[in-house]
């Protein structure tokens, strides 16, 4: 095949679909599973060191100074922890991706494109509302 390898080229050529799938799968399962225990492991020691700071209980404390900041009042709780929360962590990171696909830069980012030349950067003409 033009454009690719030889290794790839090997590759393909040389195992059948099912192979290649379950290959790829034990990969996944491999990478997901070292990323789940590094991250139990991460935040179980973040929240051992801030028990031992904070002479234990740190999460009640960290409730209860929420609570009292808020007054007690459990509808504005209710809407920082259901809607700003998740809203804030959705748009802070898609934003970088944002920026990243319109203006191109940081190439960091954008060289891991899965259409690699397509819509480099994105147009920024087009508008959904238009009368075309």
């Amino acid at each position: 095949m033009p454009g690719q390898d030889t290794a790839a080229c090997a590759y393909s050529c040389c195992f059948s679909q099912g192979k290649k799938l379950s290959h790829a799968l034990r990969i996944s399962a491999y990478v997901f599973s070292t990323g789940l225990l590094l991250f139990t492991a991460l935040v179980n020691s973040a929240s051992w060191f801030m028990q031992n700071v904070t002479l234990g209980n740190f999460w009640q404390t960290a409730w209860l100074e929420f609570y009292d900041y808020m007054e007690g009042d459990e509808w504005t709780i209710f809407l920082i922890g259901a809607a700003l929360v998740p809203a804030l962590a959705f748009w802070g990171f898609n934003g970088i991706l944002l920026v990243a696909d319109i203006t191109g830069k940081p190439t960091f980012i954008t060289r891991y494109r899965i259409q690699l030349g397509k819509n480099d950067p994105v147009s920024t003409s087009y508008s959904a509302f238009s009368a075309d």
